[in-house]
């Protein structure tokens, strides 16, 4: 009978002890991709979309495939191979000149060593051209923790992206504050007050395996 892999430690390794251990050290960065506007703001007229590829010598023009990844940026942002917690990419949306997401990810990063949080928009369908890397500095969520959604834009004065406009909001909560009932996730995920929250009880003679929990 074979001897079983002996489990890895992690005793060693500085960011997974961090990460378990001073949680203090850490803080969840909630981002709220909404998407490029449709309408312009003040005209209310159609607003400029992502403008169109073209394709060898102009004859043809393709709408984008719209990929947006969001990571946090610094020093130290608790980031290191196998715990890439602090980046997300959001899905594809194919050949959308106003790409509509309303999707939400968290990012777990280091306080300290976390300076921006970037995003970087890129066309699948064009060899992952990169149409749009903005930044938004830390410092500039001035929301407290547990706070409203702050709204941010991300635009461009050049480029494919030029003036158009990506909505996005962003709100902070406090890694030390652990999710340990449904009361407390859905506090995090609520953002309007008319958001209710529901659950289904299972009849008592329904059985269910370890695997499925």
């Amino acid at each position: 009978m074979s001897t079983p892999p002996e489990l890895p430690s992690f005793d060693n390794v500085p960011i997974y002890k961090e990460f378990f251990d001073e949680p203090e050290l850490f803080e969840r960065i909630h981002v709220s991709l909404v998407g490029v506007n449709t309408f312009d703001d003040e005209t209310g007229e159609k607003a400029k979309g992502i403008s169109k590829r073209k394709a060898l010598f102009g004859l043809v023009s393709h709408k984008p495939d719209v990929s947006v990844k969001v990571e946090t940026l610094g020093t130290d942002t608790g980031k290191c191979p196998h715990f890439d917690v602090n980046s997300h990419e959001f899905a594809t949306k194919k050949g959308n000149q106003y790409p509509i997401w309303h999707k939400r990810c968290v990012l777990v990063t280091k306080k300290a060593g976390t300076e921006s949080i970037c995003l970087t928009v890129t066309d699948k369908g064009n060899n992952n051209e990169e149409m749009l890397k903005f930044i938004l500095p830390r410092s500039s969520i001035t929301t407290p923790y547990g706070g409203e959604w702050q709204d941010a834009i991300a635009t461009s004065k050049e480029g494919r992206l030029a003036d158009v406009k990506l909505r996005f909001r962003v709100r902070v909560t406090d890694m030390s504050t652990k999710i340990v009932s449904k009361e407390l996730l859905d506090s995090y995920l609520q953002d309007t007050t008319t958001h209710k929250y529901t659950e289904e009880i299972l009849p008592d003679d329904t059985s269910t395996s370890d695997a499925d929990n």
